[in-house]
Formats: structure tokens, sequence, C-alpha cells
């Protein structure tokens, strides 16, 4: 008997079709879990090394093995009902093929389902990006407002003196900083507000065109070491004012009227916040004014 005869007698080319096939559903399959079980990167990668280990192992037992109604014995060189045994093998292999047939159809139309909602998404996309003639009011749908935001406007110079109008950036620039620090708000920067100093806009234009649920302007006064701060929070949808105080100290208390803009802000906002982010509001960063 030929080598070629002998293999075939074994059914060494039925058992690697079977391993072929097994070894390609379970690379498939663990692929398809590996994210959904947040498995690590290498995962699929050991499966397949191990799937490549076990090949020429399980066609060193097809030659030693036989496959028997009595179950796996030692082959003894005879060919006692090698039809019963192939025919075995062979339903198996045709059942696993139908299995992986069903695999990649699967797989397929998932693939296609994918495809046509990346492109229903791009297809968007494309639409809210294209450039618009500048002479038709852009009107923003309600989805596009980013929930719990402001824009705090730079503050009015109102003090006597014009070369006090550092005092108004001072504290605008703080104001930034004190909301920023809370985590469930969503804070404008300041240089995006910056180009709204002495707009004609109106604050809901303002808001639309910066996608913000809130805005906040004020004015601050300063003289005699005294500093007085007027703030207003208006309903970016509504133009109807939230919340409004005005704050009149002493200069060493400026870090003070600050803390109290920012809590009074997040609560008029219904912004919830912990007690640490509190803490930070009014802790002072410094002595100093």
């Amino acid at each position: 008997m030929s080598f070629f005869e002998e293999i075939k007698r074994r059914k060494m080319f039925q058992v690697s079709a079977t391993y072929a096939v097994t070894a390609w559903l379970l690379v498939q399959l663990a692929t398809a879990i590996e994210e959904p079980l947040s498995l690590p990167a290498w995962f699929d990668t050991f499966i397949i090394v191990l799937l490549v280990i076990g090949f020429p192992i399980i066609l060193i037992f097809s030659w030693l093995f036989n496959l028997t109604p009595k179950g796996v014995v030692k082959d003894q060189g005879d060919d006692d009902s090698p039809s019963r045994n192939t025919l075995k093998i062979e339903l198996v292999l045709i059942g696993l093929i139908f299995v992986a047939m069903g695999w990649i159809m699967y797989r397929v139309e998932i693939s296609s389902n994918e495809s046509d909602s990346q492109s229903e998404i791009a297809v968007t996309t494309e639409q809210q990006s294209s450039p618009l003639d500048s002479s038709i009011p852009v009107v923003l749908q309600p989805d596009t407002i980013i929930p719990n935001s402001i824009a705090v406007l730079p503050f009015e110079n109102v003090s006597p003196d014009a070369n006090d109008a550092y005092f108004a950036t001072g504290l605008h620039d703080e104001i930034l900083t004190q909301l920023s620090q809370l985590s469930n708000i969503k804070v404008i920067s300041r240089q995006s507000v910056q180009r709204y100093t002495d707009s004609d806009m109106s604050l809901p234009e303002i808001a639309r065109e910066l996608k913000v649920s809130a805005i906040m302007q004020g004015s601050v006064r300063y003289a005699n070491d005294r500093i007085r701060v007027t703030t207003h929070l208006v309903d970016a949808e509504t133009d109807e004012t939230i919340w409004s105080e005005t704050f009149e100290r002493e200069l060493e208390d400026i870090f003070t009227i600050e803390s109290n803009i920012a809590l009074n802000v997040a609560n008029a906002m219904l912004i919830q916040f912990s007690p640490a982010e509190q803490s930070k509001l009014v802790e002072a960063p410094t002595n100093s004014p």
C-alpha cells in the first residue's frame, strides 16, 4: 500500500478538513466575543497560536489512532469498518461547513447594516457641515444646544477711571476658572466669548451661535478701594433672567465675590456639585488682592 493510500485509509484528509473548519469557527468566535467581554487584545492571537500548535498534534493522533464503534483505539493497520468511520467524520465535516456558511452570512449581514448606518451618518454630517450662504440666517435645532452649558461674556468696565478696566478683565477670567472647576457644567472658553465684547447681537443670537443653554453678563465698578459687581444669568432660549445680584465689597473680599457668583450660577442652573468642588470654590487662592 502506497503512502498516499495509507493517508487515505487513516482518514487524515477528512480529519484535517474538519480541524481546519473547526479552527476557523473558533477564531471567528474569539474575535466576536473579545470586545463585548472586554478580553485583552492578545486573546484572539493566543487562540490562533494554540490552533496552529494543535494542527500537527491532531495529524499525529489521526495517524496513530482510529475511530471505531468501540471508541478511539490504536490503529492496527487493518481496515475494519472504514466506511462507517469515514461516514462519521464526513457528517461532522458537513455539519461544520453548514455552520461556517451560516456564520459567514450572519457576519456579511451585520457588516452591511453597519456600513449603511455609517453612510447615513456621513451624509448627515456632510449636510450639516456644508457651507451656507452668509446672507441666509442659520436656525439651529434645539438638539444642538449643549446641555448644562454657559457662556460668560466679558464684563463691562464702569469704573470712573478707564485705567481700572483690568479689574473687569481679571474678574471675568477668575469667574471662568471657578465655573470650570465644576464637572457638571460646560463653560465656553474665554477666546470664544471675547469676540462678543461690545457686540450688537442679542443674547439669544449669541447663545445660538455658541450653542449654550445660559449666558451670564455683568459689569464691574472699582473706586475708593471698593468693588461693585453686577451679574445677570439669562436663559438662552427664553431670554429671561434666571438669577441676578449685585455685590459690593471691599477689595479684600474679591475672592468671596467670585466664589458667591460661581455657586449662585451653579444653583440657578440646577447643577449638582460635590462637597470637594464646593471647597475648591470657597478656598481663596491667595490672601493678597
